[in-house]
């Protein structure tokens, strides 16, 4: 897949008018993890992951969930590096959902 290529999500028409805040809200939260990361903060990334586990499919977005699932673990296991990857992934992937037309 094309890294530059667009992830269309389709979310309920019940929430689908919170799905800019949602994706704003990962996008803070992602930047304040790396922040941590760099101080060696692994808590923030455990508990973001977390959320984002346990949110992103209610978005139409399985692939957070994915991710927000590995960020944890590697938070848990103790492997910034791996807390790292997870945090640049996600932060990739946010910037290329959009949402499908209704």
């Amino acid at each position: 897949m094309d890294i530059a290529e667009k992830v269309l999500i389709q979310p309920d028409p019940e929430i689908r008018h919170l799905v800019d805040g949602y994706l704003e809200n990962v996008r803070r939260d992602l930047g304040a993890v790396g922040r941590g990361l760099e101080a060696g903060d692994l808590q923030k990334a455990r508990s973001v992951g977390h959320i984002l586990k346990g949110t992103g499919a209610s978005f139409d977005c399985g692939e957070i969930t994915r991710l927000g699932g590995l960020l944890e673990e590697a938070a848990k296991s103790g492997d910034v590096a791996a807390a790292r990857d997870r945090v640049q992934e996600l932060a990739a992937y946010v910037l290329r959902i959009e949402v499908a037309p209704s």
